[in-house]
């Protein structure tokens, strides 16, 4: 049986194509599912990649008197 999640992702997916695909938009089915795996992707490795920075793994800040590395990140976060 499914999670609450993953049913409501389904459930939001399978709206999403629906007014997508009606004949105001046109969109096929496979194109909308491609587009949203590779954005859901690209967003996964983007919050991967913020959650290493938040744990600090190798001390990056530990030497970081003027913060200058904590604004680097910052930075990279924002973008």
């Amino acid at each position: 049986m499914p999670s609450e999640l993953t049913t409501s992702v389904q459930n939001a997916i399978q709206s999403f194509i629906s007014v997508k695909t009606s004949e105001d938009h046109g969109y096929i089915a496979s194109d909308i599912l491609r587009t949203i795996r590779d954005e859901s992707i690209l967003m996964m490795e983007y919050q991967t990649i913020c959650d290493t920075f938040d744990l600090d793994p190798l001390n990056l800040y530990e030497d970081d008197e003027n913060n200058l590395t904590r604004l680097q990140i910052a930075r990279l976060k924002v973008g």
